[in-house]
């Protein structure tokens, strides 16, 4: 299963996703949803492939609303999921060749956290997860502690989270996952990127 976390004031983003890495996911056989955030919400609504989720639409409510997928997710079927930022490009077919599979939780290791801008858990990851009233990113490394839950570092900047600046947003031939790709036509451009880079693999 992959989760996006967006806006609805980001349909740009979304469409762009929708057309280029989010149906490579599809193509693979995951579950694609994204994840908005509506304050009028008591519980969690799916509509097509929009979950909205209790809490206020900004960046100081992203912990919240990880809590609320998680709750959301504990009785839904899948082997991992991926949680993604809507100012990403994926390189799908690279990425589907990381070892995530085989870890509790997997992303780029800040520290003893995982970056947020893409992270993957696995269903047992989900199931234990907790909210301790902690507003911050390092809650989850606690969790990964107490729990004894493997924590994956991807490694040679396969997951790349941050850039020098907003010019920085090409896919290179090495990244998985690329952060701040925010227009759409960036978006588009990289899928571009990352079909040319796998078609020359492919020979």
């Amino acid at each position: 299963m992959v989760t996006i976390k967006t806006s609805p004031k980001y349909k740009g983003r979304q469409d762009a996703i929708r057309e280029t890495w989010a149906q490579d996911f599809k193509d693979h056989g995951a579950q694609v949803i994204f994840t908005i955030c509506d304050p009028s919400l008591q519980a969690p609504q799916l509509n097509k492939d929009i979950l909205s989720l209790p809490g206020e639409d900004s960046h100081r409510n992203l912990v919240p609303r990880m809590i609320w997928l998680m709750r959301w997710l504990r009785d839904k079927t899948f082997g991992h999921v991926v949680t993604i930022d809507d100012d990403c490009s994926v390189n799908v077919p690279l990425f589907m060749q990381l070892p995530w599979n085989e870890s509790d939780m997997y992303g780029n290791n800040n520290g003893g956290y995982l970056a947020g801008c893409c992270t993957v858990w696995s269903k047992e990851a989900v199931k234990k997860f907790h909210n301790w009233g902690s507003l911050e990113d390092v809650c989850v490394g606690q969790m990964a502690k107490w729990y004894g839950l493997k924590l994956t570092g991807s490694q040679n900047n396969a997951i790349r989270p941050w850039v020098k600046n907003s010019q920085d947003y090409k896919l290179q031939e090495n990244v998985a996952v690329q952060h701040y790709s925010r227009r759409p036509d960036e978006i588009r451009e990289n899928h571009k990127i990352s079909t040319e880079i796998n078609n020359r693999k492919s020979f």
